[in-house]
């Protein structure tokens, strides 16, 4: 993979990523929980309601943290793939400034043919 192939890879990995948290946070298609998807189970876990089974139910407080958990992790992944998208794609735009003649990043200067 040369240099100018690199951050095309990163924007896609990027995509991806957000990709999968948008397929395992917000639909069933394929992490499905007892109670429907990621963000259904949570909010049932941070409901009143929830918070009386955290208080009382040991398996009631291991399922939320668990949720918890996976939740922050793919938050946490989503985040990764918007900066590789943003940090990938600034490269580009920055490198195709730099090699374009008559652009200010490129000192303004045309290039001797």
């Amino acid at each position: 993979m040369n240099a100018q192939q690199r951050p095309w890879a990163g924007i896609i990995i990027g995509g991806a990523l957000i990709a999968l948290w948008y397929i395992a946070t917000r639909t069933t298609l394929v992490l499905a929980y007892k109670a429907g998807t990621l963000s259904q189970v949570q909010g049932l876990c941070d409901s009143n309601i929830g918070r009386l089974s955290r208080a009382l139910s040991a398996q009631g407080a291991a399922d939320c943290n668990h949720i918890d958990g996976l939740s922050t992790w793919w938050n946490a992944a989503a985040f990764a793939g918007l900066l590789l998208i943003v940090g990938c794609a600034g490269w580009l735009i920055y490198q195709h400034q730099r090699t374009t003649p008559g652009t200010p990043a490129s000192g303004g200067r045309q290039r001797p043919a």
